[in-house]
């Protein structure tokens, strides 16, 4: 009797050893998928980095040598497209040192906000910008709108690189509308333009970092790729989550769900 208790105990234990052997197996497969991935990341960021240093500084360095041997070459147009290389440079370098610092962080500083003053501040920053492209610019709220807890400076980055994106892609006279709404424990606010839509391509690779539309990438074109990847960023940190919904020569809209 004594000897089958034995067994049994022994049996039970070697069970347990099994258990623990095999969960030890998944958590380093899962490591090891998560480390295979991480360094997949590694590799698109160089190269997509590497290619969107490149051009720009390719540009300048034939522009300089061209000016160097003729001076009267230094027309006002290719000064406006050295000018234009040189802000894309900046741009692309503080969008991945922002990038690099927003993934450093596994959350943000919270206070409870009213949301309608991130949306009048943002409106304030792109203000310049409306204007130039005669957009008409609308804002549509809810009677009541709850009070949310968000870190008042990112988002109003994460609003502000929306309306950005929103703005270069609507023909002049187009329209851009915020709409905020509540839905399934969420506020709701979204981006509406009247711009030419989306590719399906397009809206696959939207929140990729480096990932320029088809119609940017022209020599003045300052946009470093890594707006909506950054908005994705922030509203992750936030808990929430970003949709997208658009239709060809009919516009799209960018949903930012946050927690209530």
């Amino acid at each position: 009797m004594t000897n089958g208790l034995s067994v049994t105990i022994m049996m039970n234990e070697l069970d347990h050893i099994q258990d623990d052997l095999e969960q030890q197996l998944r958590q380093e497969e899962y490591a090891r998928a998560e480390l295979k991935r991480e360094v997949e990341l590694l590799h698109r960021f160089i190269s997509a980095a590497s290619h969107d240093l490149r051009n720009p500084i390719s540009t300048l360095k034939t522009s300089l040598y061209l000016i160097q041997r003729k001076p009267e070459l230094a027309t006002h147009d290719r000064m406006s497209i050295m000018e234009g290389q040189l802000e894309r440079l900046s741009h692309l370098v503080n969008a991945m040192s922002l990038m690099s610092r927003l993934d450093g962080k596994s959350e943000l500083a919270y206070d409870e906000t009213d949301i309608m003053v991130v949306i009048h501040e943002a409106l304030w920053v792109v203000d310049e910008m409306v204007k130039a492209n005669n957009i008409q610019m609308s804002l549509e709220t809810p009677q009541h709108i709850p009070q949310v807890s968000i870190n008042f400076e990112e988002f109003k980055r994460a609003l502000v690189n929306l309306l950005d994106n929103a703005i270069r892609y609507t023909a002049k006279g187009g329209n851009v509308t915020i709409k905020l709404s509540e839905m399934h424990g969420y506020l709701c606010v979204d981006v509406v333009d009247t711009g030419k839509g989306l590719s399906d391509t397009e809206v696959s690779h939207l929140f990729e970092r480096f990932y320029r539309g088809d119609d940017a990438g022209d020599a003045t074109d300052t946009g470093a790729g890594m707006g909506l990847a950054i908005v994705k960023r922030i509203i992750e940190l936030h808990g929430g989550k970003i949709r997208v919904t658009t239709e060809q020569n009919i516009g799209s809209t960018f949903r930012l769900m946050l927690p209530t």
